[in-house]
């Protein structure tokens, strides 16, 4: 495969990478904001509880009881929610980075390959440019 086709190939390689990493990106953008979602809702929970949570009179302690064990049952589910989504959270951010430290190792050999191209490319220039020169000066050598 010429070096051209190869540096294609290698960009195409790269561009899918990216799109992978982004699509990634976006799932953890998701469940992070999930989880900040569920954390103020925990939060929200928290606030009734300190403010709503007080029997003013006896015969409303029974209500306040059952207030606060629902307000508590509700902030263990939650929590669950969150650790669950901690745990994929996790995964996702480990596959990016391994996918981030893929696609690098794609984009240096990429590089490199542009590189050598381009130094390619110079020197076939370069060499073009001599023959010329050389050209040049055997036909006014030769005409003078």
């Amino acid at each position: 495969m010429s070096s051209a086709k190869r540096l294609k190939a290698f960009q195409v390689i790269l561009r899918a990478r990216q799109h992978e990493i982004d699509a990634l990106s976006a799932e953890l953008a998701a469940i992070r904001a999930r989880q900040a979602e569920i954390t103020g809702h925990i939060e929200t929970l928290d606030r009734r509880r300190d403010e709503e949570g007080h029997a003013q009179t006896l015969e409303a302690a029974p209500f306040v009881a059952g207030f606060l064990k629902a307000i508590a049952v509700e902030q263990v589910g939650l929590g669950e929610q969150l650790s669950a989504l901690d745990e994929i959270g996790s995964k996702l951010e480990q596959e990016v980075r391994e996918r981030f430290i893929d696609m690098r190792s794609w984009q240096t050999s990429c590089d490199r390959l542009e590189a050598a191209q381009n130094y390619d490319d110079r020197r076939k220039e370069s060499a073009q440019m001599d023959e010329v020169a050389r050209a040049t000066f055997t036909h006014h050598r030769g005409t003078s």
